[in-house]
C-alpha cells in the first residue's frame, strides 16, 4: 500500500510540473523568457526543447511563442526569440563557437533553398603581385549576366521601395535576431549575392522590433553595439561602405564575413605609426599601404565609438566618404574621396577593395592576361587607388584636425611631429 502511495505521489507530482511548464509555455511572451531561470531552462534542454534543429511543440506554435535562442553566456540577454522564415525551431548557442556555426548553417540552408544567389565559387579571379609586395585579387562574376535577367524581371513595384524594407526579402534573407546587453536588437540576414565565405547582412531594429530605417552613416552608439557583435562572432570581419563609398541601398547596415583567425590578412601584416595617442586610446596609420588607412584603439567601445564618430563628422565636412573594417586586430577607418573611379570598370569601390586590394569587376576581359598584361593593370590599379582614396601622407594633417576635437590628446603639428 505505501509503494502503490508513493508511486501515486510521484506520479501527481511529475503530472503537476507538466502542467505547470505548459501554462507557462502557454502564456510567456519573449520579455518573460529572458528572465527564466537556469533550472528551467535545463529542463527545458532535457525534454530536447532546445536541442540544435529540433521542431518546438505544436501548443508552443500554437500559443504564437517563437522559437527561444539560447546566447552565450557573456550575455544579459541570455535568451531570445527568433523565427527563420516559416519554420520553428530552436538553436542552442550554448557554446560560443556555436552562435558563429549555427549562422554558417542557416547560410548554407537559404543558399540550398536558392536565397544565396552567388557566392565565392561563382566568380572567376586573377591574381597580381607589386615590387612593393602587395598582392591585388581581381574577381568577376560569372553569374552577374543572369543575376541582372532576374532583376529585370522583378515586379516593378519592388523596385521603387527599400529593398531591405520589403517583407517577403526580409523573410527569405533573414536568419535571427541578436540582442545585445543593452537591450538593442540586430538582425542577421545573408547576403543574397556573396562575395566572400558566408558574407552576412547586419541591420538594427527599433525599440518595437522593427527594422530601422535610416541613412547610411555611422554613430557613436553604432561602433559599441558592433564591437559587441564582433565579441559574439569572432570569426566573422565586419565591415562598413557609406554612401559613395561602395553602398548600393540607402538603408543603414554594416556586413560580415567568415574569415578564422588562422588566416590572416596583408592588410594586419603591415606596421603601424601612432600618430594620436591618449591614455586609454590612440590613431595610428597603417604603413606602405595603397590608400590612407588608419587603425583605431581604445581600451573600452564608449570612447572607440566617440572617436570613431568625430573622425566620420569630420570625414563629411570635407565632402568625403569613408568605408570601415572590424578585425580581430583592430577598428580600421579610411577616407574615400567621394568620387567614383572610372578605372577597371566599375566606378563604385567598396570595402574590400581598399581593406583587402579585392577588386570586384562586371567586365570580364580584365581577367585576360594577353589584352590586359600585369604591367598595364598595374597601373591601372594605381590610378583607380589614386581616384579613390587619399594619400598615405594626408593622414597626419587629418589626425591633427581630428585631435583638436578630442579633449585632452595629444596632437601633432603641422610637421607632423608628436606633442
Amino acid at each position: 500500500a505505501a509503494g502503490r502511495a508513493l508511486k501515486l505521489i510521484l506520479t501527481m507530482s511529475v503530472t503537476a510540473l507538466l502542467l505547470a511548464i505548459c501554462c507557462i509555455l502557454l502564456t510567456s511572451t519573449p520579455a518573460l523568457i529572458a528572465t527564466w531561470p537556469d533550472w528551467l531552462i535545463n529542463l527545458l534542454r532535457l525534454f530536447n526543447f532546445t536541442s540544435g534543429g529540433a521542431e518546438a511543440p505544436s501548443f508552443v506554435y500554437l500559443a504564437g511563442l517563437v522559437p527561444a535562442v539560447i546566447s552565450p553566456p557573456n550575455n544579459a540577454a541570455r535568451l531570445e526569440t527568433t523565427r527563420d522564415g516559416d519554420s520553428d525551431h530552436l538553436i542552442n548557442f550554448e557554446r560560443p563557437e556555436s552562435e558563429q556555426e549555427a549562422i554558417i548553417e542557416a547560410w548554407e540552408e537559404k543558399r540550398k533553398d536558392g536565397v544565396v544567389e552567388a557566392a565565392a565559387e561563382d566568380f572567376q579571379t586573377r591574381s597580381l603581385s607589386t615590387e612593393d609586395g602587395l598582392n591585388y585579387h581581381l574577381r568577376y562574376n560569372t553569374r552577374k549576366a543572369e543575376m541582372l535577367e532576374q532583376a529585370a524581371s522583378e515586379d516593378e513595384a519592388l523596385k521603387k521601395e527599400c529593398a531591405f524594407c520589403n517583407p517577403e526579402v526580409r523573410a527569405r534573407q533573414r536568419i535571427y535576431t541578436m540582442t545585445l546587453r543593452s537591450g538593442r536588437k540586430w538582425e542577421i540576414w545573408v547576403n543574397k549575392v556573396s562575395y566572400e565565405p558566408y558574407q552576412i547582412l547586419i541591420l538594427p531594429l527599433d525599440r518595437e522590433g522593427r527594422l530601422l530605417h535610416r541613412s547610411q552613416e555611422v554613430i557613436a552608439e553604432d561602433v559599441e553595439d558592433i564591437m559587441e557583435i564582433k565579441e559574439r562572432l569572432p570569426d566573422f570581419d565586419i565591415f562598413f561602405n557609406a554612401d559613395k563609398a561602395g553602398n548600393t541601398i540607402r538603408h543603414f547596415h554594416w556586413q560580415g564575413y567568415h574569415r578564422p583567425n588562422s588566416k590572416i590578412l596583408q592588410l594586419e601584416q603591415h606596421s603601424t605609426q601612432v600618430l594620436l595617442q591618449q591614455e586609454n586610446a590612440q590613431i595610428s596609420q597603417v604603413n606602405s599601404w595603397p590608400v590612407e588607412c588608419l587603425k583605431f584603439y581604445a581600451d573600452d567601445n564608449k570612447t572607440l565609438g566617440l572617436w570613431i564618430s568625430k573622425a566620420i563628422s569630420l570625414t563629411r565636412g570635407e565632402n568625403a566618404s569613408y568605408n570601415l573594417l572590424v578585425t580581430s586586430k583592430g577598428f580600421y577607418f579610411a577616407r574615400r574621396t567621394g568620387e567614383g573611379s572610372i578605372h577597371l570598370g566599375q566606378k563604385m569601390a567598396a570595402a574590400l577593395e581598399i581593406f583587402d586590394l579585392k577588386r570586384n569587376l562586371f567586365n570580364k576581359g580584365y581577367l585576360d592576361k594577353d589584352v590586359y598584361p600585369d604591367a598595364v593593370l598595374k597601373e591601372e590599379l594605381q590610378l583607380m587607388y589614386k581616384d579613390i582614396g587619399y594619400s598615405p601622407q594626408d593622414s597626419k594633417v587629418f589626425v591633427n584636425c581630428l585631435a583638436a576635437n578630442i579633449q585632452g590628446g595629444i596632437w601633432l603639428d603641422r610637421a607632423g611631429v608628436l606633442r
